[in-house]
């Protein structure tokens, strides 16, 4: 994020020394960390029925895999490596002090499983390894990705085991996990602990539903999900509270269906008071109104001077999701959308259509040069320099005054699906969580899969 707004300006060499002695210092503290402190974790007798589920945690923010030949890695007790034959090839020490790096050797086309601390390599021929603890209650902690030179810190702590497996010149690292001790962790990353017992049991049903008919449908190649925003955010278990614990045994095996298939299910932080259908013909996913009394008058009203609504501001939601501005200087701007169509003098934004909901669908930037039309989510959402605006309901007022344009928008990420700042508030309402599924998605049931 730093390296984003430093390019964005022309630095100096000041800057730049500064930006380097960051990366180094903050690289170095992370190789020569002396230790490792592990967190001590329990097994549940809940999820011993709980499917494996394999989680791609070397992948991106958008689903792709990273591009990585080195794993570093510590496991807070004594571990086995298996190879592709499921034969134990490895009995290796754990400990917070003994880091373990696997590598795949491409020329070889062989692992090399190294421990620096005992000062041993052992290079095994294997499709995959598989780095699985003694005890169930121990836990791997991953430090860093690698690859040629360029370093990858993670610091993220997994319950389960670790498959390495190698792609041509890569490879990919997947945590292989019982389903809702996975859930332990995106509950909280999701939604936050802080919620209301009920919110974090819908979260629960919700993330546990994703997460099968992704596997189900097969979503990625070489692991059932992903670690990320693309499917569903998970650092492991550093991120796990008692009270996330609780909501996923309390809702042990439950999901969403519809004619007893799973529901091909979206969420979003905050909707602005009205949620959007899906973009294919999912009937299950539709128009959801966040008030009671649902009356647009005028378009600037509801910006400006919003109804009180469920996904509202409150001891859980904070002020700015459903409401926000962002105020940006005309000449920032122009200079801003030269760089990305080279429109010239900036002459107007013109929204030219909306859904029912008021989220725009098409958009045109109007120059002295050349205008541009665009009409795909994620374009219109970063129409502006330094950040993507939070959603695409908005409208846009330019000030001759100041000279500059001013984004007053509604809600925060796509507003498909069920919005988590309206099931906050509606658990607050003392709502369960059956019934704040049921809001969100009309026509569905709650089912007991184990």
């Amino acid at each position: 994020k730093h390296s984003r707004v430093i390019t964005y300006f022309k630095p100096d060499k000041e800057t730049l020394k500064i930006y380097d002695y960051l990366i180094d210092y903050f690289r170095n503290k992370i190789n020569n960390s002396p230790e490792t402190k592990f967190i001590e974790i329990e097994k549940f007798e809940p999820t011993s029925n709980s499917p494996i589920i394999n989680v791609g945690i070397s992948t991106k923010d958008n689903g792709n895999l990273m591009k990585i030949d080195c794993i570093k890695f510590f496991v807070s007790n004594n571990f086995e490596i298996y190879n592709d034959k499921n034969k134990k090839v490895l009995f290796c020490e754990g400990g917070e002090k003994n880091l373990w790096i696997v590598v795949y050797r491409t020329r070889l086309k062989q692992f090399s499983v190294i421990s620096p601390y005992l000062n041993k390599e052992v290079r095994i021929k294997s499709m995959f390894l598989i780095i699985k603890p003694i005890n169930e209650n121990n836990t791997i902690f991953v430090s860093e990705y690698k690859w040629y030179k360029n370093t990858f810190p993670q610091n993220n702590e997994y319950r389960g085991e670790l498959v390495v497996k190698h792609l041509k010149d890569q490879i990919v690292v997947i945590n292989r996990i019982k389903l809702d001790e996975y859930l332990y962790s995106v509950v909280a990353e999701e939604i936050g602990k802080d919620k209301p017992s009920e919110a974090l049991k819908t979260q629960a049903v919700v993330a546990r539903t994703v997460a099968l008919y992704r596997k189900k449908m097969k979503i990625h190649r070489y692991f059932d999900i992903c670690r990320g925003q693309h499917c569903q955010v998970y650092s492991g278990v550093r991120k796990e509270s008692k009270e996330t614990i609780d909501a996923v045994n309390s809702t042990i095996g439950e999901v969403v269906v519809n004619n007893s298939s799973l529901v091909d299910l979206f969420f979003h932080a905050n909707c602005g008071g009205l949620t959007k259908r899906w973009w294919s013909k999912n009937d299950l996913i539709s128009d959801v109104v966040e008030q009671k009394d649902y009356e647009i008058k005028n378009i600037y009203y509801w910006y400006l001077l919003p109804p009180n609504l469920y996904c509202g501001p409150s001891e859980y939601v904070h002020p700015g999701f459903s409401r926000w501005v962002r105020i940006i200087e005309k000449s920032l701007l122009e200079k801003y959308l030269n760089e990305k169509y080279k429109i010239g003098v900036l002459k107007n934004i013109q929204v030219l259509s909306r859904d029912g909901n008021l989220y725009i669908k098409k958009i045109k930037i109007v120059g002295n040069k050349k205008s541009v039309t665009l009409s795909k989510e994620h374009l219109i959402r970063n129409i502006v320099p330094l950040g993507p605006l939070r959603s695409t309901s908005f409208v846009v007022e330019y000030n001759k005054n100041t000279d500059e344009y001013y984004f007053f928008g509604a809600g925060w990420g796509h507003g498909v699906g069920m919005c988590q700042s309206g099931v906050s508030n509606l658990a607050k309402q003392a709502e369960n969580y059956v019934n704040i599924i049921k809001h969100y998605y009309p026509d569905v049931e709650i089912k007991k899969l184990y």
